[in-house]
């Protein structure tokens, strides 16, 4: 229905009167050629002078652009409290450099510029600059560089540069490659925000090719949906069954809970919810969400807390394994990415500011490089994220990759994510190129969730590419946003990346296993934890128990994947995997498991950890003797161990650049119950030479010790095991 609704002008007058009228019929709404351009002039009302190139930046940072082009290292700001300073000022490139050297954020509020702390002094001043920068312009005729763009690097550090410091870069993209208007203002007010965010959606439905794909799927109703009156009462009221109804075109919701009263369904409630309820009973955060489903054109809307029974345990069992389809079948989802409760709102007092992008006239006196520029952080995408309640909700991880549409409402302005657009309100037609990779890139995420087989493999122009490679990547950059994220209870570890899971699995083609895909067993095993991790951890494993002890999902916080999103021409795989199974007493292995086993057959070797006098370094004993030179192995526990004496599993080596081969390998130890059987307790990487090892060939056959265990041996002196 969708793709025969829209035709090639917008109405502005007539989305306004349809909000005023109630939910709009989607069939009488009609898109503008260039609505964008329609939306920014109808909110380009402020004064002209506000364009000014320079507003937005301090007086140092003028002067980067005047002069001699800075092509070598040039201080920057002297003192710490001059870039304070600037960034609480406002200045576009200090805001972003003083995020380095303080917790305290520059105020976005008149009351949080009121309890800002005080200036740094004077006396607390250090001696070296505490920022630099150079340019560097790189050759337009790279095809790297269609947009020929520039960058301004910039080092700082609190205690002056001569001690290093962190890198951000500022990319230079002249106006003339860039799909900006510089005389366009844009500003956040709800008014503004809901007029772009219906051009974005409307948009997206009318001509995006990657995004109409998903309106072809086969489409199942949630089992409740709450539909939003349109007689002007203001009510929603709660559909108890969908099943007999035609497909609906809902919205969802992602929102944190927090700890204030939110409404809920129950069996007290039911009735109410039928029978009609005023939204203004509900938080401000629902009525934020609900009175943008509105602005869209939707009349239908999911939210967890009122479509799912609260009181019911069984609801749950029944409704949770099928939230991942509620999100991918759903037109879009409104994420409340600002609040942190259901009291909180999704929009910010002042929230009507300018956000025009930054603009610079270089007038270099020694350059031939000078022109017009549009200035901007290479990760202002996830720094606009950084800190949002929402983004640190588990679930919400996967509600937002598997929405094939999202809406992130986050106080300042309004972001859209879908798999052919990336926008906000500063960049309405689409963020700036050479921004820093996604960790999760939506186009993959699309052919992952909506193509299989042989389509997949025609979303690669190079012949040679490797479609499963992709998705292996894909899965270890959604593991490591997910892992970050929290759980009120752990026992949902795999339940709330269930969805994901069961998405991609056509896809992968493959058998899921409590977090992993067993085709690529080999690989995933060398996940790690990440962080400011202790030598030799005091906790347990976690309990309840909710995964094997080979799997990411037996551990609380966040687990890095490196290995996961790296290309291994020459990878030579030193395990076979016999067995792999997990298990679920009622069935369902995908969102829960009981238990599991991991059966492989490799070459194991005994491995002794102690520290050194100070306790910063591992001391490793392994092939007959006590290494010198052990710290050279990394080496990261997964938890507290039964005993220093272990077992190492060499997993595969990376042998591109030989003669220096790296390896990856697993720390485990007996369990003591039956021979041969084992659980993880980490993780170690080897090059060439670590642990006195020359050869990587050399691990089939080193001096072991008496309690070297296993089931069996096998072909070429490999030895069988079961990991559980």
């Amino acid at each position: 229905m969708w793709e025969t609704v829209f035709n090639d002008t917008l109405d502005f007058g007539s989305i306004k009167r349809h909000r005023q009228e109630g939910v709009p019929d989607l069939g009488n709404l009609v898109l503008p050629k260039d609505g964008v351009h329609q939306f920014m002039t109808k909110h380009s009302r402020l004064p002209k002078a506000i364009n000014n190139m320079f507003s937005k930046l301090c007086r140092t940072c003028r002067d980067i652009f005047q002069g001699k082009c800075p092509h070598k290292d040039v201080n920057h700001h002297l003192y710490l409290y001059q870039l304070q300073q600037s960034a609480f000022e406002e200045c576009f490139i200090c805001v972003v450099l003083w995020r380095a050297v303080s917790e305290y954020r520059p105020p976005t509020t008149s009351q949080q510029a009121a309890e800002a702390p005080t200036l740094i002094s004077l006396e607390t001043s250090t001696e070296n600059p505490v920022s630099k920068y150079r340019l560097s312009h790189k050759s337009s005729r790279s095809s790297s560089n269609p947009y020929n763009i520039s960058e301004l690097a910039f080092t700082v550090n609190r205690n002056g540069i001569v001690t290093g410091g962190s890198a951000y870069t500022f990319c230079l993209q002249p106006l003339a490659t860039s799909n900006l208007d510089k005389s366009e203002t844009a500003t956040a007010s709800r008014e503004a925000s809901f007029d772009i965010a219906s051009i974005w959606l409307h948009k997206c439905l009318q001509s995006h090719p990657k995004c109409r794909n998903t309106l072809e799927m086969d489409r199942v109703n949630p089992t409740r949906l709450l539909k939003i009156a349109q007689d002007g009462s203001n009510t929603i009221h709660l559909i108890l069954d969908t099943s007999k109804e035609t497909a609906f075109q809902y919205a969802t919701v992602s929102h944190c809970w927090g700890t204030s009263q939110v409404w809920r369904l129950t069996a007290e409630t039911l009735h109410l919810l039928q029978n009609g309820l005023s939204i203004a009973e509900l938080g401000q955060t629902f009525q934020d969400v609900i009175h943008a489903t509105k602005s869209l054109g939707l009349q239908y809307v999911w939210i967890d807390s009122l479509c799912i029974f609260q009181d019911s345990k069984a609801d749950w069992e029944h409704e949770a394994p099928r939230m991942g389809e509620v999100y991918k079948n759903a037109i879009v989802n409104v994420a409340a990415s600002v609040a942190a409760n259901n009291q909180a709102g999704c929009f910010q007092d002042d929230a009507c500011a300018i956000i025009s992008p930054c603009y610079v006239q270089s007038d270099w006196t020694d350059c031939k490089k000078n022109d017009n520029f549009h200035i901007y952080y290479d990760n202002l995408w996830s720094v606009a994220f950084e800190g949002m309640p929402l983004m640190t909700r588990a679930w919400v991880a996967q509600e937002l990759l598997l929405a094939p549409r999202v809406l992130h409402m986050t106080g300042k302005q309004f972001y859209w994510q879908c798999y052919d657009l990336t926008a906000c309100q500063s960049y309405p037609r689409g963020i700036p190129p050479n921004l820093r990779s996604e960790e999760v890139p939506r186009d993959i995420l699309c052919y992952a969730l909506h193509h299989v087989g042989s389509e997949l493999k025609d979303r690669y122009s190079n012949p040679t590419s490797d479609p499963l490679r992709e998705l292996q990547r894909l899965w270890g950059g959604i593991l490591e946003r997910y892992t970050r994220c929290n759980l009120t209870y752990t026992s949902d570890k795999l339940a709330a990346l269930g969805g994901l899971a069961k998405g991609m699995q056509q896809a992968f083609n493959d058998q899921y296993c409590a977090g992993m895909w067993k085709s690529h067993m080999v690989t995933q095993l060398s996940w790690s934890l990440s962080g400011g991790q202790p030598l030799f951890p005091s906790t347990p494993r976690p309990s309840p128990y909710r995964a094997p002890s080979w799997s990411w999902a037996c551990l609380d916080g966040p687990i890095s994947m490196a290995w996961f999103q790296e290309d291994f021409p020459d990878k030579i795989d030193l395990i076979d995997v016999l067995e792999c199974e997990a298990i679920n007493d009622l069935g369902d292995t995908i969102s829960t498991v009981t238990g599991g086993h991991l059966r492989l057959s490799g070459w194991l070797s005994t491995i002794q950890l102690g520290t050194d006098e100070e306790m910063k370094r591992y001391s490793v004993y392994i092939n007959g003797h006590w290494v010198e030179r052990a710290w050279r192995a990394f080496i990261r526990l997964d938890c507290q161990l039964p005993s220093m004496q272990l077992h190492c599993l060499p997993l595969f080596v990376d042998t591109h650049q030989m003669p220096h081969w790296n390896m990856s390998l697993l720390l485990i130890h007996q369990t003591g119950d039956v021979k041969g059987q084992f659980r993880r307790y980490g993780w170690m990487q080897l090059f060439a030479g670590d642990l006195d090892v020359e050869e990587w060939t050399d691990f089939k056959s080193l001096k072991n010790d008496p309690w070297l265990e296993y089931e069996a041996i096998g072909r070429d002196g490999m030895q069988t095991l079961t990991i559980i």
